[in-house]
């Protein structure tokens, strides 16, 4: 047997393995998440599509950050901390 086939053995053996975890899975939101995700991995089209929605926040975002309203990951965490302190 030649490493391609054990490659394809191993590869047909998951994918069974998944099948039987997803038939128990009764949660559509986790079904929905996983859909997508194939659904992108096996796209052709690796471009993300935004709506004219997420666009504005993220230019919003970016006008924010420039302008020096933003906090960094340590001013993050410390208010988180302060936080869960209360």
């Amino acid at each position: 047997m030649e490493a391609n086939e054990n490659i394809n053995i191993s590869v047909s053996v998951l994918k069974n393995h998944l099948i039987d975890k997803l038939k128990e899975v009764n949660d559509e939101n986790i079904l929905e998440d996983v859909l997508a995700f194939i659904e992108f991995e096996v796209s052709s089209d690796k471009n993300v599509h935004l709506s004219p929605d997420q666009i504005s926040r993220i230019e919003e975002s970016r006008k924010q950050i420039q302008s020096g309203k933003y906090l960094t990951q340590e001013e993050v965490e410390q208010r988180m901390k302060e936080w869960i302190k209360k």
